[in-house]
């Protein structure tokens, strides 16, 4: 297949392989409403089972689903291929690791190899590997942060081949509710610290379960909204800590949390920018998160503390500080506007619609 007249517009396929409902999905979702409202085609190529699939139904966006075994599964890359020649796809769009090396897979691979020009969304600080895989075959990288971005740069990515475009974050409707926890035994009165996210082991949630455990600002409950393969291990933890926390689940929508909430807690270990810490910013909540990749270009001091990783003594200290000062809270309130500006979801697709343009002239 080769690159397309310059003169049609763009149609762009957008592939992405994960199995849950996380950070990366919920970008993928936002761009393609956001190209989907400019009259722009759009093919959303994912693996069975992904969340993506019912949402992209309702929004009446096509999907092609595949089992995806593992990164170079071959039967995978011919149906990608197939997919992208009976769609007349004009640019390929992987937005994870996976759908990355089986996109390249269906560019080497067979006599009909797909010749279209490749975008790749990088969202981890992990640096790259794999010559093959990285450095040929992509046309533009799209890096959500700086820190990512010098991740690719130091795996050997020409920095030209690079732009940087932030993770969005939907606007949050003055509608939005607030959040009851009284079903969790959390009254009104209360005061919320909020831990959002996958419980998974980079995402360091122990280190806040430890600090919830240390003497403190009395009447905090601490919230644990998310799940995954660390669930048990870390309700053991709070357990044996003796520390106030609660866990709820998986929840499909976080705002109503968020408003709940004093502040949100966020300590990976390593982080591509923090999905998580931008929802609690443009409802006004500070943050504490770790002083980690691309958390360092979004929690600023009048918006949050950036506390070493491992650090439960050095949380707990920002969860108080913050806590105890009702004014300084106002102050990020204030700012939460200004931080919708920076991360709309419109201005992510804008800025990636330009990308696209720039590979079919």
């Amino acid at each position: 297949m080769t690159r397309t007249s310059p003169n049609l517009p763009p149609r762009i396929m957008c592939a992405d392989t994960g199995t849950a409902w996380r950070g990366g999905q919920r970008q993928v979702a936002l761009l393609a409403a956001g190209l989907h409202r400019r009259g722009v085609s759009v093919h959303l190529w994912t693996i069975e089972g992904s969340p993506l699939v019912a949402w992209a139904n309702s929004h009446r966006i096509p999907v092609s689903t595949v089992p995806v075994p593992h990164d170079l599964a071959i039967g995978a890359a011919r149906h990608f291929r197939r997919v992208s020649f009976a769609w007349g796809a004009t640019v390929l769009h992987a937005h994870d690791a996976r759908a990355h090396a089986i996109a390249r897979t269906a560019q080497v691979f067979g006599a009909r190899a797909v010749r279209l020009p490749l975008v790749v969304t990088r969202r981890v600080t992990r640096r790259p590997r794999g010559r093959w895989k990285y450095r040929t075959g992509v046309s533009r990288y799209i890096a959500i942060s700086s820190a990512v971005r010098d991740s690719l740069v130091r795996a050997g990515v020409p920095a030209a081949r690079i732009a940087q475009i932030p993770s969005a974050v939907r606007t949050p409707l003055p509608t939005e509710p607030t959040a009851d926890l009284r079903r969790w035994g959390i009254g009104p009165e209360a005061r919320v610290v909020l831990i959002l996210g996958a419980l998974s082991p980079e995402k360091g949630v122990a280190t806040g379960i430890a600090a919830a455990s240390r003497p403190g600002t009395p009447g905090i409950r601490w919230v644990i909204a998310g799940d995954g393969p660390e669930r048990e291990r870390l309700e053991q933890l709070a357990r044996r800590l003796g520390a106030p926390v609660t866990f709820t689940g998986f929840i499909d929508d976080p705002g109503p949390l968020l408003r709940r909430a004093d502040l949100l807690v966020h300590t990976p270990l390593s982080e591509g920018l923090g999905g998580a810490v931008l929802d609690a910013l443009v409802r006004g909540r500070p943050v504490v998160a770790t002083d980690t990749g691309g958390l360092r270009e979004i929690v600023r001091p009048e918006t949050g503390t950036l506390v070493p990783p491992r650090d439960p003594a050095a949380v707990a200290a920002a969860v108080a500080s913050w806590l105890d000062n009702d004014e300084q809270r106002r102050r990020v309130q204030a700012l939460a506007p200004k931080i919708c500006g920076r991360h709309g979801a419109d201005l992510m697709a804008t800025r990636t619609m330009e990308i696209y343009e720039t590979l079919n002239r």
